[in-house]
C-alpha cells in the first residue's frame, strides 16, 4: 500500500532500493520444489549476471555491486505489479511527505519507511521502529526428524538501500519525539501534535539525502 501511495507523488527519476543476500540450500530447493539449475537461471535473470557453479549451501550477495539504483517507474511497477495498471492517476502530489513511525512499525512498514528515508523522500517523525531497516526474511519450513516439531529458518537477508548506515538496530526518525507514560495512558497523541505544530510553523526539517 505504501508503494501505491508513492505512485501518486512526484519522485526523482531513480530510487535506491533494497539489495538481498540469498542462501541456496537443499532445504530451499525442497521448499520451492525447484532444482538447482532452475534456481540459478531465476537468479541470473534477476541479478542480470551469470552465476558460476557452486556447492551448497551458498550465499549470493548483491551488495558487492554497490548501492542498487532502479528507475522510479521500474520500482513502482515492480512493487505493485498489474494493480498499478488499474490506478486512475490524478496530478502528482508535489508537497512534503511526512511519515510517522513508532515501536509498532515493523516488517513491510519498516521497509517502506526505509525506502523513503534513504532516498530523501520523506521526513520521519516519532520513535524508533520495532523492526530493523536491514533484516532477515522469507521463511523455509521443516520438521525436526525425531520430534516432528515444525520449525522455520530465513534464507534471505534484505539490506537497506543506503547500507552504509548499517549496522542499525532500528530505523531512527529524523524528528525523535519522546512519549511519556502520562501521554500514552491519557491518550494524548504527542507525535501528531508535534507534526501539526511544525507544519503550522513551517518548521518541518528537510529529508536527508542519500
Amino acid at each position: 500500500m505504501g508503494d501505491i501511495l508513492l505512485s501518486f507523488c512526484k519522485l526523482p527519476d531513480s530510487l535506491a532500493t533494497f539489495t538481498c543476500d540469498v542462501c541456496i540450500s537443499e532445504l530451499m530447493l525442497k521448499n520451492y520444489n525447484k532444482d538447482l539449475e532452475e534456481v540459478k537461471k531465476m537468479l541470473e535473470e534477476g541479478l542480470n549476471r551469470e552465476i558460476e557453479d557452486f556447492t551448497m549451501p551458498y550465499v549470493i550477495k548483491q551488495v558487492d555491486e554497490g548501492i542498487r539504483w532502479i528507475t522510479t517507474e521500474g520500482y513502482i511497477n515492480q512493487q505493485i505489479g498489474t494493480l498499478g495498471q488499474n490506478l486512475i492517476m490524478p496530478p502528482l502530489f508535489e508537497g512534503r511527505i511526512i511519515l510517522l513511525t513508532g515501536y509498532g512499525t515493523f516488517s513491510s512498514a519498516v521497509m517502506f519507511a526505509t525506502i523513503c528515508q534513504d532516498n530523501g523522500l520523506a521526513t520521519l517523525y516519532g520513535t524508533p521502529t520495532g523492526g530493523k531497516p536491514s533484516c532477515f526474511g522469507d521463511i523455509l519450513s521443516f520438521a525436526l526428524p525425531n520430534t516432528g516439531i515444525l520449525c522455520g529458518v530465513s534464507y534471505q537477508y534484505f539490506r537497506r538501500p543506503d547500507y552504509t548506515r548499517d549496522p542499525s538496530d532500528s530505523l531512527y526518525p529524523d524528528v525523535w519525539i519522546k512519549i511519556t507514560p502520562e501521554d500514552y495512558f491519557s491518550g494524548k497523541d504527542t507525535v501528531w501534535e508535534k507534526v501539526r505544530e511544525d507544519i503550522q510553523n513551517k518548521a518541518v526539517p528537510e529529508p536527508r539525502e542519500l
